[in-house]
């Protein structure tokens, strides 16, 4: 611990270091913590407490045995996220790298989301309960320190809709994941950064949800069962190199763990790689002032021709800057999406609006073709 004096503020800084093989130096550094010592003693607690958690969650993770990464799932649909996009912890969910580009000054950061997929068919029709037809409702905090950023996330998933005695019965998977990014910059116009994530599910099968109040009451409290084999972990690496408008974005899913196709190791690693580009409009003017409008355009493609999941996407959005906290951003996304040989075309338009520490983003996607033409998503975040 290396304690400085600056006038009447004291400052404290904290380096915790970690040597891992072949001399692999982790520095996490945290810095500026004013004034009385109580306060700076409180500080210490948390970091340390933090950097256990940490450490313990990882080891975990490491013994957990997911299909997709669980923070990027409430993201799928959204306008505003790309892997080539960066600057705010929710980029991060999809590209790692996008880590040590985060503009927000934040530690920790709660969100709490809701989505749903509607048959267009059973809208506002005599069904029992028509409106919870793909309900899944999440609960996520991430922990950001230097280098590092660890989430934990709870989730309900409502699936496997049956009706009868004008009842709707839904099994609800119940997921708790956890995962780790690490991000680092280098030079002016690199970064790059990995995540390893794993989880498990529980299952409460066949239970009556004909209302939201049975969501609480049989989502969170009913009795539950151990989905068998529902241990997953996750893995994926990211690379991002820009500057101050362009920016190119590299993602690749599965490097380990068990969707990756050992036998075949490139077309796999290969099928399961995004590559995006985007482009950005300054934030400031020349004057140093904040630009009122931002434009920004993002392209990508996935699967790159030869992946179970592959397809194309263009999007475009438009922020408003009102201060330096507070912004309207506004954006629409068309997707191209092959899964399991099934075609997808979804056009999303999602708004977000920020303000000091708190967000809120709607999302509005439809499947021009598919069986559930309307996606709707709500996501609230709380930063601090």
């Amino acid at each position: 611990m290396v304690q400085t004096l600056d006038g009447s503020k004291e400052c404290i800084k904290i380096y915790v270091e970690e040597y891992i093989s072949h001399n692999l130096h982790y520095s996490f550094t945290f810095a500026s913590f004013p004034t009385s010592a109580m306060k700076d003693i409180m500080t210490i607690m948390k970091r340390k407490i933090s950097v256990i958690l940490i450490i313990s969650l990882l080891s975990f993770s490491l013994f957990a045995v997911t299909e997709e990464s669980a923070a990027v799932s409430a993201q799928r649909y959204s306008a505003l996220r790309s892997p080539a996009y960066s600057g705010t912890l929710e980029d991060v969910f999809v590209n790692p790298a996008a880590l040590p580009l985060i503009r927000e000054n934040i530690l920790f950061k709660v969100t709490a989301s809701s989505s749903e997929a509607y048959d267009t068919s059973l809208l506002f029709s005599s069904s029992p309960a028509w409106y919870i037809q793909n309900l899944e409702n999440e609960l996520q905090g991430t922990v950001v320190s230097g280098s590092i950023a660890l989430t934990a996330k709870f989730s309900n998933k409502l699936t496997d809709r049956t009706e009868r005695d004008n009842l709707s019965f839904f099994d609800i998977y119940t997921g708790v994941d956890i995962e780790i990014d690490f991000g680092y910059q280098i030079g002016r116009h690199f970064s790059f950064g990995m995540r390893l994530g794993g989880g498990n599910s529980l299952i409460r099968e066949d239970k009556n949800v004909s209302s939201y109040v049975d969501v609480v009451k049989n989502a969170l409290f009913s009795p539950y069962e151990k989905v068998q084999g529902s241990e997953r972990f996750t893995s994926s690496l990211g690379f991002m190199v820009f500057n101050d408008n362009l920016s190119l974005g590299i993602t690749t899913s599965s490097i380990i763990g068990e969707n990756l196709d050992f036998n075949n190791y490139f077309s796999s690693f290969i099928g399961n790689t995004t590559l995006a580009v985007s482009y950005r409009g300054d934030m400031y003017s020349k004057e140093g002032d904040l630009n009122l409008f931002v434009p920004r355009v993002g392209a990508s493609i996935s699967g790159m021709g030869v992946g179970k999941e592959r397809g194309l996407s263009v999007s475009g959005d438009l922020t408003i800057q009102l201060l330096k906290n507070a912004y309207l951003d506004t954006g629409i996304k068309y997707q191209y999406l092959v899964r399991d040989e099934v075609i997808s075309n979804i056009l999303s338009i999602s708004v977000l609006g920020a303000l000091e520490d708190f967000s809120l983003s709607v999302n509005l996607a439809f499947d021009l073709f598919g069986e559930y033409k309307f996606l709707p998503s709500l996501i609230f975040n709380y930063a601090g």
